[in-house]
């Protein structure tokens, strides 16, 4: 433990890691300087859109009532126009979502028995109905004051799309070379002779609870403005959306722990990719520079198409790369309006799944890195010892 904590007191003190901290809190501080803005919001813009599609029922029930020949519709138009001046008219959470779901059910029940043709598919108006229960059942413990602020819980489940795997990759990278340049200078106090392998695990121990602390470090001023502003929020807010062709309902609470998780995880198997690389080859820039080649073409491998198609995501090659779960919206979920529509509709993807396959991972490319040190610890002995046999 003494190595790891004398290796972690000397990369404080290096400014390279404060400049990541700091680029990486900007990163994720991105909701703060441009937030979506929340369903849940009373305020004027839903006002405002609520009104223009009570206005645009009321014209196309008037045009129904003046035309013999949309006499047929004029029926459905009265209920629509009746529902949508009751959204209009909503004054508190609850109410403006429980007349959404009685006008999506209607919606529903009219596409479905063919008397009139959504502006929206039966997935999406499911998913809206889905949602809006959901939040109907809230009351108005989510109705806050400012659409521009998010409390604790839900800026947590919204922080992760705004995270790009590249500098994710940047980051694990950057701190792996520094742990091994501060070992390898030897600027720890303290240090004792220990052996390759033993060096190698403690090293790669150092850079992946370093990389951890630094991703924590740059969540917390965002997550400690949410906090302040909003307070913790509400752990129950509904996120919707698609996983392999079905409609899933989870909380915030939910979807920011998941998202968490897979980020952390997906340092650690970033960071030991590197260590692995380092073992294979001594050269710190050229490894650095292999080491981000390999982790960024598994990044982009689930993209191509044929081995790789998201389309037979149970049949293809692609459930089984770290990357694949990388992007963290993909498997729990959006923040948004409408989550649903934001996210792939055909990936089985789910947190634990991510979680299984970049452990997997990370211990083989532990193991391997392993077993390249003793196979070159095993070269050197036997060249020294044939050396000493020549003299």
């Amino acid at each position: 433990m003494w190595y790891i904590k004398s290796a972690l007191k000397v990369l404080l003190k290096n400014p390279i890691i404060w400049i990541l901290t700091i680029i990486l809190a900007a990163v994720f501080a991105a909701p703060v300087y441009e937030p979506l803005r929340p369903a849940w919001i009373l305020d004027e813009i839903t006002r405002e859109q609520s009104k223009e599609e009570y206005e645009n029922a009321k014209t196309n029930y008037e045009f129904a009532l003046e035309n013999p020949s949309f006499a047929r519709n004029l029926e459905i138009e009265k209920q629509l126009l009746e529902l949508k001046k009751n959204i209009y008219e909503s004054t508190t959470s609850a109410e403006y979502f429980d007349n959404n779901v009685k006008l999506i059910e209607t919606e529903l029940d009219q596409l479905q028995s063919g008397r009139s043709i959504a502006s929206e598919s039966p997935y999406d108006l499911q998913a809206k109905l889905l949602y809006c229960m959901a939040m109907s059942s809230l009351g108005d413990a989510v109705n806050y004051p400012n659409s521009k602020n998010y409390p604790l819980i839900e800026m947590g489940a919204s922080l992760f799309e705004v995270r790009t795997p590249l500098l994710l990759i940047g980051s694990a990278i950057i701190v792996s070379l520094l742990v091994h340049l501060t070992t390898g200078e030897k600027k720890l106090l303290g240090i004792t002779v220990i052996g390759n392998t033993k060096r190698l695990l403690l090293q790669a121990a150092t850079s992946c609870i370093a990389s951890v602390l630094l991703i924590l470090t740059a969540l917390l001023p965002t997550l400690l403005f949410a906090l302040a502003k909003n307070g913790v929020g509400v752990i129950t807010y509904p996120i919707v959306f698609r996983r392999a062709g079905e409609i899933v309902s989870i909380n915030a609470l939910e979807c920011f722990l998941g998202g968490l998780l897979i980020v952390l995880c997906s340092a650690i198997f970033i960071t030991l990719c590197a260590h692995c690389v380092y073992s294979a080859i001594k050269h710190l820039l050229t490894s650095s520079l292999i080491a981000c080649a390999v982790t960024a073409t598994l990044v982009y491998l689930p993209l191509y198409p044929r081995y790789f198609s998201v389309r037979d995501f149970n049949t293809s090659l692609i459930r089984f790369l770290p990357m694949t779960y990388f992007d963290v919206r993909n498997i729990v979920g959006y923040l948004g309006i409408w989550p649903t529509l934001q996210v792939l509709k055909d990936v089985n993807l789910k947190p634990m799944a991510a979680l299984i396959v970049l452990t997997a991972w990370s211990l083989a490319l532990l193991l391997l890195a392993v077993g390249i040190t003793a196979l070159k610890q095993a070269f050197a002995k036997g060249r020294y010892a044939h050396l000493r046999q020549c003299d």
